[in-house]
């Protein structure tokens, strides 16, 4: 390979590695998932339960096992969804440009203004415990 070659083809290894990346659009970073699932923890620990939720001895639940969100798609009109308690808005990072924050049931999600395409999520506040095993306060 010719010394003009070589930085061309690692511009082009370097520039195909980063396409998947860029491709795949705006995603909450591990830290983002370790903050919600804190907070939430917390807020469950004190035994308060956002709005609609419903309070058990194992935590706050939804008053349907059934998730109406699909990663890619429009939330259905029939969802209904709540902004993001101001203190957690500022321990996360700003939502992207044309972006928001909301809470479905235990879920987070990241979802465009206006046609409200969820582009990611943090499903069960983020959880990394056992399913039906109560947050440690």
């Amino acid at each position: 390979m010719s010394r003009r070659a070589a930085p061309l083809a690692l511009a082009l290894v370097l520039a195909c590695a980063a396409a998947p990346a860029l491709a795949a659009g705006p995603a909450f970073a591990p830290k983002d998932r370790a903050t919600v699932a804190a907070y939430f923890d917390k807020l469950i620990a004190g035994g308060d339960c956002p709005p609609d939720l419903a309070a058990s001895a194992n935590g706050c639940y939804p008053t349907t096992s059934e998730r109406k969100w699909t990663l890619g798609e429009a939330l259905n009109s029939e969802v209904t969804y709540y902004p993001l308690p101001g203190e957690l808005l500022l321990d996360l990072p700003e939502s992207p440009d044309g972006m928001v924050y909301v809470r479905v049931g235990r879920d987070i999600l990241l979802v465009t203004l206006g046609d409200h395409v969820v582009k990611d999520a943090i499903p069960d506040f983020g959880a990394q415990r056992a399913p039906g095993t109560k947050p440690t306060p």
